[in-house]
């Protein structure tokens, strides 16, 4: 359908669309600017006829024009993996089949006369058009030598599964009518799905572990202690057929199903006839190596695909033997690089994934070199398989020395709404880039205006960070209520993170993968009576002597001026080196 002038002067020419065989109805044309000729604004301009001046140099891509043709009827033939009768990403077409067009002429239920036939191409898809009004039949030649052998229909226009459409009817030129129903806009809806079908069954599991053996858990499901499980990771089964000399080649295999790994890392393919398969997926996450190999599983072979830079595997797919129910057929990765994970709740306050975690979160995760040179606090960070999630921000190990509460405006270890209303001491090895998240209003996530406290660049040190608290976030010392606190409770949960250098929008780095650094999850608890310190480090910026002067201070305040000190001082900040239990009411 393209066509090209070249060699042409400067000059102005007019570009004319000829007679088309079956007089197909005008729907684009250039001088519409994009808008459907159907539209009743563009009609007096779609005429097949578009102007073109050309200047020298110039070259005119753009007088484009569409067409459709009356009467047509056609649509796909595809592999249905998954039988639900609509073709999905990733399902495979049947192409190269021929199929048949036959029409009813004497309107007495038998389609006597074959019209024409066609064959679909190379993405399954076949059509028939400029066809006269009237009740048609579409057949599948199941016979034709190309038609995969063992397939069983899913899908079929007229809702019998017989390879054929019966009772498609045109009338105006358009598809009114598919097998007694009643249709609008349906010219491309005469689809044949198909799928392999069998008594058997393939699964296995997807994994990380720490002590390489090549398989994941010790059961048919699920992974075992010091193993990551990999959910929502695509697994792709193919059809193999080879030419007996076991080498996959082009045009050896067909895709016939797809699947995720589900919150275990199991996967499962059933419904399989006999035959040999071959599992594929993709390398799920970055700086893997393939440890499944032979003997480890039910698995002929196993093959892995490189990275070119760093020799990581890419992907990975296993040839398996399917004559019965075959499990365990898993997929078992190592990882080249350690990483220090968080350990805010999975889930808080209805948020459904909340802080985000978790590996299947996208959770905050950093490469530790095992020397490490830019770190929160004092420690260099340990280093989990997995994140932590844990009710009290209280799962990650010692090593969260880096991030604690600070002074606020009023000189001691309090918060108030406003500029500069909170702050926090903060240690570093090396230099990098922190930021800071702080859930204001304790809706389970840091998405909330204001609530990323801190982005700046930092270096080797301990310094003291101010940052703007929102308005209302604790109640006022004159509103003992609370009625106006977009945190009554006053629990804050934070997340603190150490990157080499700023992440492209710090806002959203709350979660995903960095090169180095640390993250820090912290919970800070405000009391909703009296200043409390619930857990402290001893080590903290002021020693305990001073601490309990603080606290006292505090609590003469109150019984003074015979108010609340709701809302104004932090009483419990996560640091699990060496912690305290002090209460203080009143």
């Amino acid at each position: 359908g393209k066509y090209l002038f070249t060699g042409l002067p400067a000059d102005d020419y007019v570009v004319v669309v000829g007679a088309i065989a079956g007089d197909p109805a005008l729907t684009a044309d250039p001088n519409a600017d994009g808008v459907p000729c159907t539209d009743p604004s563009v009609a007096a301009v779609c005429d097949g006829v578009a102007g073109v001046t050309l200047r020298p140099g110039d070259s005119f891509m753009g007088a484009d024009f569409g067409y459709q043709p009356p009467g047509v009827i056609g649509d796909t033939l595809w592999i249905d993996g998954d039988g639900d009768g609509a073709r999905d990403d990733g399902e495979s077409s049947i192409p190269y089949i021929t199929v048949h067009l036959y029409q009813d002429t004497d309107n007495n239920g038998s389609y006597e006369t074959l019209v024409t036939s066609t064959e679909t191409d190379a993405a399954g898809n076949y059509s028939f058009a400029n066809l006269a009004d009237g009740t048609y039949q579409v057949v599948v030649d199941g016979a034709d030598g190309d038609f995969p052998a063992g397939l069983t229909q899913t899908t079929d226009p007229d809702g019998t599964a017989d390879g054929q459409g019966d009772g498609i009817v045109v009338a105006g030129g358009v598809v009114t009518e598919i097998g007694g129903a009643t249709c609008a806009d349906c010219d491309l809806d005469v689809d044949f799905g198909y799928r392999f079908l069998g008594a058997h069954s393939l699964s296995g599991t997807v994994c990380q572990e720490q002590t390489v053996d090549g398989v994941c858990g010790s059961g048919s499901s699920g992974v075992g202690a010091g193993e990551l499980a990999y959910s929502g990771t695509p697994v792709y089964l193919l059809l193999w057929t080879d030419d007996g000399d076991s080498i996959v080649e082009a045009g050896e295999t067909r895709q016939i199903a797809t699947t995720q790994t589900d919150a275990n890392g199991d996967y499962s393919f059933g419904s399989l006839p006999a035959g040999t398969f071959i599992v594929s997926l993709a390398a799920p996450a970055d700086d893997l190596t393939f440890t499944t190999t032979g003997g480890y599983n039910p698995a002929v072979s196993q093959v892995t695909g490189f990275t070119a830079t760093d020799g990581d595997a890419s992907s990975a797919y296993q040839v398996v033997t399917v004559a019965a129910a075959v499990t365990n057929v898993d997929f078992a990765f190592d990882s080249s690089v350690d990483y220090d994970y968080g350990d805010l709740p999975e889930t808080y306050n209805a948020a459904p994934t909340s802080y985000g975690t978790t590996y299947a979160a996208n959770g905050p995760r950093h490469i530790v070199p095992a020397s490490p040179s830019l770190y929160l606090g004092t420690s260099p960070p340990d280093t989990e398989l997995e994140g932590q999630p844990d009710p009290l921000a209280n799962g990650d190990g010692a090593d969260e020395d880096g991030v604690v509460y600070g002074q606020g405006p009023g000189g001691v270890y309090d918060w108030d709404n406003g500029a500069n209303g909170g702050s926090v001491d903060v240690t570093v090895a090396g230099s990098g880039w922190l930021v800071m998240w702080i859930d204001f209003n304790n809706d389970g996530d840091f998405t909330d205006a204001g609530e990323m406290a801190i982005s700046q660049a930092v270096s080797s040190g301990s310094f003291n960070v101010q940052f703007d608290v929102p308005a209302n976030t604790f109640c006022p010392d004159n509103d003992p209520g609370c009625s106006t606190s977009a945190n009554p409770s006053g629990t804050l949960f934070a997340r603190a993170r150490l990157f080499p250098a700023a992440p492209p929008v710090p806002a959203l780095a709350y979660t995903g993968p960095a090169s180095g650094g640390e993250v820090e999850d912290l919970l800070f608890q405000l009391s909703p009576t009296a200043i409390s310190l619930l857990s402290g480090r001893a080590d903290s910026p002021a020693a305990s002597g001073w601490l309990w002067l603080a606290l006292a201070a505090a609590m003469a305040t109150v019984l003074l001026l015979g108010r609340r000190a709701t809302g104004r001082a932090v009483v419990r900040a996560t640091d699990e080196e060496s912690t305290r239990d002090r209460r203080q009411t009143g």
